[in-house]
């Protein structure tokens, strides 16, 4: 048989040219405290939910993503996190990351301070520490943020 296929136009003629009427977009802010984000989404003329078991576009967070979370998304849906995220979010997670890199490109990733992880490092710290006397150091906690 000889078989056809009609494709018409997606929209009808009188529509071309026409933006398509887009939803509003839904921001899930739940686990958000911060009222700048709140008042951004606002501004955007997006709509903020706080309502878990609501339909959203953007998930908004302040904390990590479990897993979880993240394979259950549906495919217009985003967060702003990724799975592992915390590998490199983490201070430590981060000068680890960074290590590793360096030691395979060390021409690329010798902008990084020498860094020293407590407590497991500290006897190298204040052994470096003796040999450069007039050495400051920046102490930062792992887990600790804006600072």
């Amino acid at each position: 048989t000889n078989e056809e296929l009609a494709v018409g136009p997606a929209r009808p003629p009188e529509e071309e040219g026409m933006p398509r009427k887009r939803r509003k977009v839904v921001v899930n802010l739940s686990m958000c405290r911060y009222p700048l984000v709140e008042s951004a989404v606002e501004k955007m003329k997006w709509t903020v939910s706080r309502d878990d078991d609501a339909e959203w576009d953007l998930f908004w967070t302040d904390t990590s993503v479990i897993d979880e979370r993240i394979m259950k998304l549906k495919r217009f849906q985003r967060i702003n996190h990724f799975a592992g995220m915390t590998g490199i979010a983490r201070k430590t997670g981060l000068a680890k990351t960074l290590r590793r890199l360096e030691a395979h490109l060390p021409d690329d990733y010798a902008f990084m301070p020498r860094t020293w992880i407590l407590p497991t490092e500290a006897t190298d710290l204040r052994a470096h520490s003796r040999r450069n006397p007039n050495s400051w150091f920046i102490i930062k906690p792992d887990g600790g943020s804006q600072g």
